[in-house]
């Protein structure tokens, strides 16, 4: 249902998202994109915690760590309201 929320419209129901080629997305968003993005921004601490980068980094190295495909599996996890469906 879409209705008011904070002066913009929103929708306020379960909403299906069907995910195709859920595979292709796994591979695509697997260890080695998400390593390559953490090092990138290894560089830039004044916008990122290095600790915590370095500890993501040698998290994925050893197959422990979350890529960015799993992040978004939590998210949606996080999101009961959306209910994602792989096509």
């Amino acid at each position: 249902m879409w209705g008011p929320h904070d002066g913009h419209l929103a929708y306020t129901g379960a909403v299906d998202i069907l995910w195709r080629n859920m595979g292709a997305s796994r591979a695509a968003l697997g260890p080695e994109v998400t390593r390559t993005f953490f090092e990138q921004r290894r560089s830039s601490r004044s916008k990122f915690n290095g600790e915590p980068i370095e500890d993501q980094i040698r998290a994925l190295a050893s197959g422990q760590g979350k890529t960015y495909f799993d992040i978004v599996m939590e998210i949606f996890a996080d999101h009961p309201e959306l209910r994602l469906q792989p096509a």
